[in-house]
């Protein structure tokens, strides 16, 4: 018999783009998927997944950072094609200041990548 691993079956909301929710310190964030053309800025930014603290201490990566909690916009054929992949419970876009002020640590920052790679495939 073959072995078969149990996988959860991906909420309707996040195949069609609409995001899942993400819980830090008791509260509610939506986390979007990445959109396509967003997706070769993401990895040229190699941001460090597993290993948040490298990103809280070294300047150029915590930029970064704060760019994909808050607004990502790149230029595709002319068009700018702009997106907030992490929204707050009012449904505002976050930032690494709203982050640390509500409290995030660097678990929180490491779920919420793995929750925006995960949704993205």
């Amino acid at each position: 018999m073959a072995n078969k691993e149990a996988t959860k079956p991906i909420d309707l909301p996040v195949m069609v783009g609409i995001g899942d929710d993400f819980k830090a310190k008791g509260k509610s964030y939506e986390v979007k998927p990445l959109l396509l053309a967003h997706i070769p800025l993401f990895m040229q930014d190699n941001i460090s997944l597993d290993v948040q603290i490298f990103n809280m201490t070294n300047e150029k990566a915590k930029k970064t950072v704060d760019k994909w909690l808050g607004e990502v916009t790149v230029e595709v054929e002319g068009k700018k094609i702009t997106a907030h992949y992490c929204l707050d419970e009012n449904g505002e876009p976050m930032s690494l200041d709203k982050a640390m002020a509500d409290g995030w640590d660097l678990a929180d920052l490491r779920n919420f990548f793995k929750k925006l790679c995960d949704m993205s495939g």
